[in-house]
């Protein structure tokens, strides 16, 4: 992981300075989007309910998003244990539903009420790394300003953009995790984490398969049905299934999905998809491209 820390701070460090070359002093403000394993994200309901009414207020949601944060960062204290001192700095919160007395709103009504719901989205990710990338990018020339965001939030906007037919998942395995989102009504209502990914799984393959050649582990990992894939595809597929549990009965998962990972492990998780009757479709080097030229 290290490693790749450095990695992705030399890229950044290089991408900063080619954008002040060839756009001296025009770009002032940067966004920064983390994928895994540098951010950590929940999606929650919290309900507030009383006898007696209360004034539902913009001060009682900035109250309720000052406390959900404590809270969040509190579960989240320390993000690397090999980076010294490092601690949990929040990245997002953002207000994906609300519901006075059982009716939908878009905010704050002002007036008495006796049960509020609001679904939330909270992220946090590294100080150290965050602090880093900020002298980095920042430190290229004319950015001002920096913000941070999560993947799994932005690449679901991003898509519920650009989709238009319904709901649908997504898949982001392409770090030493897999997170799956739950998209409906172009918002992301929920979201579960395992530690399981194609990635992971791959280099348990190669841990199994010391006495094969290295050419031979290569083209095995890269084959969805070689036996060394069987057991690792059992256990990604019965994780992703306990994942949509949590998102409600069989019958109410979307069929579509949007899968994210290291390209040549796309196929793999397309193949175990459509298993289980998925109509997966890849996000690709080429279509990320094509959404930043959009954006």
């Amino acid at each position: 992981r290290r490693q790749l820390l450095l990695k992705i701070l030399t890229a950044a460090q290089e991408v900063a300075g080619a954008l002040q070359r060839e756009w001296p002093a025009l770009i002032e403000e940067a966004h920064v989007v983390l994928s895994s394993p540098f951010y950590r994200g929940l999606t929650k309901t919290v309900e507030f309910e009383h006898d007696e009414p209360f004034i539902f207020n913009q001060e009682l949601l900035d109250k309720i998003r000052d406390d959900e944060m404590m809270k969040y960062l509190n579960m989240t204290k320390k993000p690397f244990d090999d980076i010294p001192q490092d601690q949990a700095i929040m990245l997002e919160y953002r207000l994906l539903a609300i519901k006075v007395d059982g009716k939908e709103v878009t905010e704050p009504t002002n007036q008495k009420i006796r049960s509020l719901e609001l679904t939330e989205y909270l992220s946090t990710g590294s100080e150290a790394i965050s602090r880093r990338l900020r002298e980095i990018i920042i430190g290229a020339g004319h950015f001002k300003r920096l913000n941070f965001h999560s993947y799994l939030l932005t690449l679901s906007a991003v898509l519920s953009a650009l989709y238009k037919d319904g709901d649908f998942l997504v898949v982001d395995a392409g770090g030493e995790r897999t997170d799956v989102g739950l998209v409906k009504n172009g918002l992301l209502v929920n979201q579960y984490t395992f530690s399981l990914s194609p990635k992971h799984l791959a280099r348990l393959n190669e841990q199994k398969s010391l006495t094969i050649s290295a050419e031979a582990k290569t083209l095995a990992n890269l084959n969805p049905k070689h036996k060394l894939w069987e057991q690792g595809k059992t256990d990604w597929l019965d994780n992703f299934k306990q994942a949509l549990t949590k998102f409600g009965p069989t019958e109410s998962w979307p069929q579509n999905i949007f899968v994210g990972a290291e390209a040549h492990y796309n196929p793999i998780l397309v193949n175990w998809l459509k298993e289980l009757n998925f109509k997966p479709v890849v996000i690709s080097s080429e279509w990320l491209a094509n959404w930043c030229e959009l954006a």
